[in-house]
């Protein structure tokens, strides 16, 4: 059954990429994401772009069958502090009779992306999560040789660290300290 409407899905959703105009369309398993660059002069057609984009996605999918849940729906500004700053306060959308504001992150495949990637929310979410994996395996370290100890920790903990490591490992060299304690 998984298997089949993991495929199924593919099959609906394939010439979804082909019915936006203005951006570019991004998918992996049954989650999708639509980029579109601008600069900070023409921000004015940003908001009709993606608007327009989006209705195109809501009708390919209407005419699939396939229904979407705006509520579910987010949307990130990312750039520079300087080039942000400048955009315009109200930067709503709207989709399917929702509005939608912007987020300052969102969580994407396991990772935490912010509005400047900086990755700070991600750092604190990993340095958490693997605080956790080694205050359970401390509990427990006495029942393990050295050898199962070591294969714990690889597996629990720096799985998580090197995970994706080489999208974030341009990160500032304070959250490279919070991971090196």
């Amino acid at each position: 059954g998984a298997i089949l409407s993991s495929l199924l899905f593919s099959i609906y959703t394939n010439d979804l990429p082909s019915s936006v105009h203005h951006s570019k369309l991004e998918s992996y398993v049954d989650d999708s994401k639509i980029l579109l660059s601008f600069t900070v002069a023409n921000v004015d057609c940003l908001k009709q772009q993606l608007e327009e984009d989006l209705y195109l996605i809501a009708n390919s999918c209407s005419e699939n069958e396939l229904l979407i849940n705006p509520g579910k729906t987010k949307y990130m500004l990312i750039g520079t502090r300087q080039n942000l700053q400048q955009l315009p306060v109200d930067m709503t959308i709207n989709f399917l009779n929702e509005t939608i504001t912007p987020v300052s992150f969102a969580k994407d495949l396991g990772m935490t992306i912010d509005s400047y990637l900086t990755y700070d929310q991600h750092i604190t979410n990993l340095v958490s999560s693997c605080m956790n994996s080694l205050c359970q395996i401390n509990r427990v370290k006495k029942c393990f040789d050295k050898e199962a100890l070591t294969l714990i920790v690889s597996a629990l903990v720096m799985n998580k660290m090197f995970y994706c490591s080489t999208v974030w490992s341009n990160t500032s060299s304070t959250n490279i300290k919070k991971l090196q304690l």
